[in-house]
């Protein structure tokens, strides 16, 4: 409350104003208690000082986001703060811990999305700008930390935007405590989507709002120990069941009858429905279709939330046929019956919309009828039943419609209850309370009475913990203070609910009354509370009555803070700085607002302990980790070595076993064939000893004579049999010689005719070549010989053509001198009568003039001549120009031509080689062979001609030891580059031996190959390393090549490769850049609390990151292009960090901060540069939005800028919601400065507005910063040149390699 000693002449107040409910002005005289307040609308008004409020002129133009912070806590400042913040679409506001909404009746999708819950997720309470996400975080980590349930409570008015308000919270809930989507349906889904169901059988329009819940909700959501969504409960109050009979212009019904009547065509033949207004119960007002809500399309999502509940398709065809049957219900209409005081349905009209809703009921339609003209009265013993009339039978239609709804609607809500379910395990909670304010309409029903006593309830419940309780605290503390005038409602509550007396106990009795009436009701509330100053009965009614329900101003007030010892206290108040406080016997007391200042130090010092804890705890975990990491490693390499040498000992066992099995195994072979070998031996010399002696004892018995005659018989058969059989010896030997020598020279001959068929052709193509080149140096002689000669000829006839010109030109001017002067002639002739002419002179004049008409008709001819004989050469010289370049490209494809010739000539040459080499192996051993061979051959009776080669043709042979050679040089290929055989000329060497090697081979054109198999595999090895790094690489691309394109293939790996490495250096550089951008937001926070001094080393830090991974990159050569891409990545990650922080950080939108900022941005600018293009590329132009941004924040008369300047000079890059958001977040903490002018900000206020109305849900104003940026084999092979390649030197242990001498050219 004001007193007069408060203001003085200039003092800025706040008055009472019948219109604007409040208005500021300048006190230009003090009368006593009246002051005479010259508005700054104009007006010039005298109040009195008890009903003026001082005016903060120093609070900020866009006012303060916590108004416990306002210098003055009174109803004009707050509305003030309320309206500054709305004009700037600010719609949320704090008092405390509470949230203010003021309803903007529009569209923000941008302050609703995953991307601001992200960013609201585990901020501290305050530190973001105030958000129904914040309230909801505070409350979850409240309930995480201290295992305590909490409740949100959401009030207001009709049309405030609970209901909104409340699908945020519920929203955030979901997103915080959402476990991961299994098969099925999630408890969080079915908790989101149960809103539209209830929303369209419990929500309507009315006067204010557009979708106005008519029932309180309060929704518990159960989580488990971890945090995670475990169940859900749904409780509805106070459904507003008189709604279904009964509503005013311009309000509508519930939705579900609209959207029932809009379905698809099938659906309202199925329910025999027609047009919406064709339905009592509907079209008492005029509103039926809503702007902005296609009511078909709301059906289709209704259906759609009902499933992702889990309510089935038959039970959603019997909630909507219940909805059908209450609108075939409404539209039976009463009449006169036939008996007295009775009714029957009015028409057939009527008769045939109680039959459909008999139908839909699923019950008898003459039971229903029935049921509806008739009241059956139950007395002691007996039944009666009595006939209504037709009021009383609409009456009993209404009361059956309107119950009927209330009961299908709490059945909705159990069934959701029971399919959502709830954990029976679950010890924490939080609940969501979303109750009407207070409701006012033309016709108030019992409906609207109960609403506002519970709203008086929930009054009366501020009242006490807020006026009565504080005031009972100071008067116990014996402080200084001035009782705070209010109104305490409990009169009113007594009025209604006392019992007795009550309004509500006066209903009960009359209501156990028989032939009670509204108008006896309303006679005994007239009669009890005539006197009541809260009751009031209207003049022209006889059944009405007002309840004069809570009003009043809440004026400036103590609040209690906390308790302590009075030195203590005393000390610590003055350390902060704070005057104005109280200290009573126990208890401290502060004024408004300085709890928050409280709040916000005490907050600082903990993050500071905290900090210094975390670093303790952290060094201390790391150490712990290390050594640990260390005693294991050592174990692990104990261990390992220990298998090594345990397999090794194994090994060499296993090794000495073998050799003395061999030597045991070895050894009895060789005595088993001693053996057999001694008793061979045995047997034949005892046969031959025998035989022997046989012969000798026979050779004793013969006589002299016949040992004689023996002799020489013997003799002359020896020398026969003998030369018979040399002859037959040497016989056989030349036909087998011959017969072998033939085969190898056919082979011979016909390898020497394909080397011959190759040195003809190659030689029949040099002498084409040089034939072709002679011709096509003796064309290009004869074409600039031609060129030479045409060009003196056209010098030639141009110099002809000039001076035939020239003389035609004279000769013309000759003639027309001649015409003049003939001309002339005739005149004066006409003027002499007689002049005597020389006949010579006239005769040479004509013959000089024939002369000249000849010599021009000449010289016209061997113009035109000269012309046809120009276009000729012209033409022969385009035919000669087309003969040289097909003489050219015939040239260029016989060089082809001819280099795959020497390279099939070069394989031929060395598959002749080795079949020559073959051939004088096979001669060589083909005698013994042959004379082995032949004692067998010719003791079965085969002739030795029928002998095969056992290793088949030498040809085969060669092929075939051509395909081991390239084996071999693919292993060799393979062993070499899986070492580590570094760099060359800054390229990788192992990359280009490997690319010059498949060339070479044709690998890349064969349909066929295991060559890239064996590659992909060392890939593939060498990438498990950044696998077991937590870094994921597409291996799927991983697979066997066996295919038609190997090569193809083999390119789209490589691709996985590369992208999958350039995700990886991304990410992990992303990862340490964010951990100093975190440091960077928060700095301004920081610095404003001391706690840092040197604020430059976080972007030094970001700095070095930087040069750290261009060295890495350097050092490992890889491409320009790749680190390019790299950092223009890095660099709008961090734009988009930077940048989102100023949209919603408001310390962090201030001057002082862009000049921190852009001092940073310089530092990235001068790396840049550094860097050069080459490695840095664009990534500068990535930081625009952040760089346009800092440099409007750092302009000082901002004010004067206009708003086409702002966006085609300061900051073309940044959209208009951007704009207007940084506009209107602006504060100077140096310079006092002041943001833009009024017209620009309303200027994009307007902007904002239309691109909000036309903006889809996902429309946002912060940047995306998961954006990428996807590398492709393509780009870099267009950045890279084959030229750059040639001086890479390929491994030493290749070259020495006769099979690789290809790759020293």
């Amino acid at each position: 409350m004001a007193s007069k000693s408060r203001f003085v002449v200039g003092s800025h107040v706040w008055v009472e104003d019948s219109d604007e409910a409040w208005m500021d002005g300048l006190v230009e005289e003090v009368n006593g208690d009246d002051l005479v307040v010259n508005c700054t609308s104009g007006k010039k008004v005298t109040v009195n000082a008890s009903s003026a409020y001082p005016k903060d002129t120093e609070s900020p133009r866009g006012g303060v986001e916590d108004m416990t912070r306002l210098a003055y806590l009174h109803e004009p400042g707050v509305l003030q703060n309320l309206k500054s913040r709305f004009m700037l679409n600010e719609i949320y506001t704090y008092t405390g811990n509470i949230l203010i909404a003021v309803n903007p009746f529009q569209r923000l999708p941008h302050l609703y999305n995953n991307d601001m819950m992200r960013i609201y997720k585990g901020a501290e309470f305050g530190e973001l700008s105030p958000h129904p996400y914040a309230i909801t975080d505070r409350a979850y980590r409240l309930m995480i930390n201290d295992r305590i349930s909490q409740a949100i409570l959401v009030s207001g008015e009709s049309g405030a935007g609970k209901t909104e308000s409340t699908k945020s919270l519920m929203q955030y809930l979901a997103f915080m405590g959402g476990k991961p989507k299994a098969e099925g349906r999630s408890v969080q889904e079915q908790i989101l989507e149960s809103n539209p169901v209830l929303e369209a059988f419990g929500n309507a329009k009315t006067v204010r709002n557009n979708n106005s819940s008519r029932f309180g909700k309060f929704v518990e959501i159960q989580f488990d120990q971890n945090g995670k969504i475990s169940g859900a409960a749904i409780r509805t109050y106070l459904l507003e069941r008189s709604r279904v009979c009964q509503i005013s212009d311009p309000e509508r019904n519930y939705h579900c009858f609209y959207m029932l009547c809009a379905a698809p065509p099938e659906v309202r033949e199925k329910y025999k429905l027609g047009e919406a207004r064709s339905f009592h119960y509907l079209n008492q007002s005029n509103c039926i279709e809503l702007n902005g809500m296609d009511d078909a399309k709301e059906y289709a999502e209704t259906r759609r939330a009902m499933s992702i509940v889990g309510i089935n398709s038959d039970e959603q065809d019997a909630i909507f046929k219940v909805v059908a049957a209450i609108l075939h219900l409404g539209n039976v209409e009463f009449g006169e019956g036939k008996e007295e005081d009775s009714s029957a349905p009015k028409d057939e009209k009527s008769q045939f919309h109680l039959k459909t809703a008999a139908e839909l009921f699923m019950c008898d339609p003459q039971g229903l009828e029935e049921s509806l003209c008739k009241r059956v009265m139950a007395t002691r013993g007996e039944s009666i039943t009595k006939n209504l009339d037709p009021r009383a039978a609409a009456l009993s239609r209404d009361a059956l419609s309107r119950i009927v709804y209330s009961r299908l609607f709490d059945w909705l809500v159990n069934t959701i209850n029971n399919i959502i379910g709830q954990d029976p395990e679950s010890k924490i909670l939080i609940g969501v309370l979303d109750i009407y304010g207070f409701e006012s309409f033309k016709t108030n029903s019992f409906e609207q009475f109960c609403i506002n006593l519970t709203n008086e309830k929930l009054q009366q419940h501020f009242n006490q913990h807020v006026f009565k309780m504080e005031q009972e605290e100071y008067t116990k503390e014996e402080i200084d203070w001035s009782y705070i005038q209010f109104v305490d409602n409990q009169e009113i509550l007594d009025l209604i609910e006392k019992k007795p007396g009550g309004i509500i106990a006066l209903l009960d009795e009359t209501c156990m009354l028989r032939n009670s009436t509204h108008e006896t009701f309303a006679e005994k509330l007239y009669q009890k509370f005539k006197d009541n100053q809260h009751f009031s009965k209207p003049k022209f009614s006889r059944s009405d009555f007002t309840v004069h329900h809570y009003a009043g101003n809440v004026g400036n007030i103590l609040l209690m803070c906390i308790h302590d010892e009075i030195t203590a206290s005393k000390m610590l108040l003055e350390k902060a700085n704070l005057v104005g406080y109280q200290i009573g016997k126990t208890k401290v007391f502060l004024r408004a607002g300085q709890m928050a200042e409280l709040d916000a130090l005490r907050t600082e010092v903990l993050g500071i302990s905290a900090k210094k804890i975390q670093t303790k705890v952290r060094s201390f975990m790391s150490r712990k980790k290390y050594v640990q990491m260390r005693i294991c490693a050592t174990q692990l390499e104990a261990v390992c070595r220990g298998t090594l040498a345990r397999r090794y000992y194994e090994n060499l066992r296993r090794q000495a076993a073998a050799l003395k099995v061999q030597t045991r195994y070895r050894m009895r072979q060789e005595r088993n064939k001693y053996r057999d070998l001694w008793s061979a031996s045995t047997t034949i010399q005892s046969g031959l000893r025998g035989m022997a002696a046989r012969n000798k004892l026979r050779f004793f018995r013969k006589t002299k004579a016949a040992v004689i005659i023996q002799s020489q018989c013997r003799c002359h058969l020896a020398r026969s049999r003998y030369v018979r059989l040399m002859k037959a010896t040497i016989k056989t030997q030349c036909a087998w010689r011959g017969k072998v020598a033939k085969r190898e020279l056919r082979q011979l001959k016909m390898a020497a005719k394909e080397t011959g068929a190759l040195q003809a052709a190659k030689s029949k193509l040099e002498k084409e070549v040089e034939e072709l080149t002679w011709r096509l140096q003796l064309e290009k002689r004869i074409r600039s010989d031609m060129e030479e000669a045409k060009t003196q000829e056209i010098k030639k006839l141009q110099l002809q053509l000039q001076e035939s010109q020239q003389q035609v030109k004279d000769t013309k001017e000759f003639l027309k001198k001649e015409q003049e002067i003939a001309k002339a002639a005739s005149e004066k002739a006409a003027l002499v009568p007689e002049i005597r002419v020389d006949a010579t002179l006239v005769n040479e004049l004509t013959a000089d003039n024939e002369k000249l008409k000849t010599l021009v008709t000449s010289l016209e001819a061997k113009i035109q001549e000269t012309e046809q004989r120009f276009e000729e050469t012209d033409k022969l010289r385009e035919e000669w120009l087309k003969k040289a370049t097909d003489a050219e490209s015939q040239i260029n494809e016989l060089k082809n031509t001819m280099q795959s010739l020497r390279e099939k000539f070069t394989s031929v040459e060395a598959e002749n080689n080795v079949l020559r080499q073959q051939a004088l192996k096979a001669r060589h051993d083909n005698v013994p062979v042959l004379n082995m061979h032949r004692k067998s051959n010719l003791a079965n009776g085969s002739l030795p001609g029928d002998e095969q080669t056992p290793h088949g043709t030498p040809m085969e042979f060669g092929r075939r030891s051509l395909i081991e050679r390239q084996q071999e040089s693919v292993e060799t290929l393979i062993n070499c580059v899986v070492e580590n055989i570094g760099f060359s000329d800054g390229k990788p060497v192992a990359a280009v031996t490997i690319y010059k090697c498949l060339l070479h081979w044709r690998t890349f054109e064969a349909e066929r190959t295991n060559v890239f198999d064996r590659l992909i595999q060392i890939f593939s090895s060498a990438m498990q390393v950044f696998r077991a790094s937590s870094i994921t690489v597409d291996m799927d691309l991983v697979r066997q090549v066996e295919g038609k394109y190997p090569a193809f293939l083999f390119k789209q790996q490589l691709s996985a490769f590369v992208e999958g490495l350039y995700g990886m250096i991304r990410d992990n550089v992303k990862r340490e850049v964010s951990s100093v951008l975190s440091l960077v937001i928060q700095a301004p926070r920081t610095a404003k609390a001391g706690l840092i001094t040197d604020q430059d080393s976080y972007w030094q830090a970001i700095v070095k990151h930087l040069n750290d991974l261009l060295k890495t990159l350097q050092e490992n050569c890889v491409p320009a292009i790749f680190a390019r891409k790299i950092f223009i990545q890095i660099f709008a990650f961090i734009n988009a960090q930077l940048f989102n922080s100023l949209l919603v950080r408001r310390e962090c939108c201030s001057f002082s901060n862009g000049e921190y900022v852009k001092q940073g941005l310089e530092e990235l600018e001068a790396w840049c540069t550094q860097a050069k293009p080459e490695y840095a590329g664009t990534a500068w132009d990535e930081l625009k939005h952040i760089s346009q941004s800092v440099g409007f924040l750092v302009i000082f008369k901002k004010f004067r800028i206009s708003y086409d300047e702002i966006i085609s000079d300061l900051c073309p890059m940044l959209s208009v919601q951007q704009l207007y958001r940084i506009s209107t977040q602006y504060w100077d903490d140096k310079y006092n400065t002041e943001s833009v002018s009024e017209e620009v900000l309303n200027e994009m206020k307007i902007l904002v507005n239309d691109a909000s109305g036309q903006a889809n849900s996902g429309n946002t104003y912060l940047l995306d910063e998961e954006t990428s940026m996807p590398l492709s084999l393509e780009e870099i092979a267009s950045s890279m040149d084959a030229k750059e390649f040639q001086n890479v030197v390929p491994p030493q242990e290749l070259l020495e390699n006769a099979a690789f001498q290809f790759l020293k050219s």
